[in-house]
């Protein structure tokens, strides 16, 4: 009895040591690799470059009622576009002002009151960072949000019933022979569009009190015009570089952006600044 038990005090013996050296192998060299307390990787962001390259609008001289498409000229060159917003349309311009996640600032709007509209486009943009952990190559992660505004630019919307009623060649006057082509378009007999502003409320036929008003400008004479304008300026943001410092590592990319997209689809080890020296494997030992 007492062999058989010194005996099955050895094998748990041999047991327990045999457990912890495999827990030695299995945990040591994590012990081994583990960064200081509170350490953590180094980041930098990848800054962005919004261009403002100018604004048109179509029409160029909007009146009253008319369908208003505004076309902002912007140049990207940032990770993503989160919102494009249009400010200082309200309340002269109606419709969509807001859009999200688009690259294409084009806002399709109605003019309904007259005035002049000081437009500004705001560009929400998203960032990454580069970031280095210990000795391992660099990798990115979602960076700060970042919002930047253009210039302002004027719209000036002009009323519907503006300019002379019969002045059909834009002269400053009625003549005989517009007061006479008025009364065939009245009639039906040519278009509207040969003298636009006999039709004053813009329902595309002309009235016969659209008529007296265009014999009483022939009378009286046209009343005096006001100058307006439009001014589209062309107003260019601060840029920024677009790429951070150093290359896209293994592969010919030279732009961050091209290099990342390469990375992702696993063709390259991405951007580095320096690039990670590659190891080489680790021949077999001869046995």
């Amino acid at each position: 009895m007492a062999r058989q038990q010194s005996g099955m005090r050895a094998a748990v013996a041999g047991l327990c040591s045999a457990s912890l050296v495999a827990l030695g192998v299995i945990v040591g060299p994590g012990i081994a690799r583990a960064q200081p307390p509170g350490s953590g990787p180094t980041c930098s962001e990848v800054a962005g470059q919004v261009n403002f390259k100018g604004v048109s609008t179509v029409p160029i001289d909007p009146t009253v009622g008319d369908e208003v498409e505004v076309v902002f000229d912007v140049g990207f060159a940032v990770y993503s576009v989160l919102g494009l917003r249009l400010r200082g349309a309200s309340p002269l311009l109606e419709g969509e002002t807001v859009l999200f996640g688009s690259r294409n600032p084009v806002f399709n709007l109605t003019a309904v009151e007259p005035g002049t509209a000081v437009l500004e486009l705001a560009v929400t943009y998203a960032t990454e960072e580069q970031c280095i952990y210990g000795d391992g190559p660099p990798y990115f992660r979602e960076g700060p949000d970042h919002a930047v505004v253009s210039g302002p630019s004027t719209l000036t919307i002009t009323d519907s019933g503006s300019g002379c009623a019969g002045d059909c060649d834009g002269s400053g006057q009625v003549s005989i022979a517009e007061l006479v082509e008025a009364v065939n378009i009245a009639l039906g007999d040519e278009s509207v569009q040969r003298c636009a502003t006999l039709d004053r409320n813009r329902d595309g036929s002309v009235s016969v009190s659209e008529l007296i008003t265009s014999v009483h400008a022939a009378l009286v004479g046209c009343p005096a015009a006001t100058a307006t304008a439009t001014a589209i300026p062309t107003v260019t943001a601060e840029a920024t570089p677009t790429n951070p410092p150093g290359q896209c590592c293994d592969c010919p990319a030279d732009s961050f952006l091209e290099c990342q997209a390469l990375a992702q689809r696993g063709l390259c080890m991405g951007w580095g600044d320096p690039c990670p020296t590659p190891t080489a494997p680790a021949s077999s030992a001869p046995r």
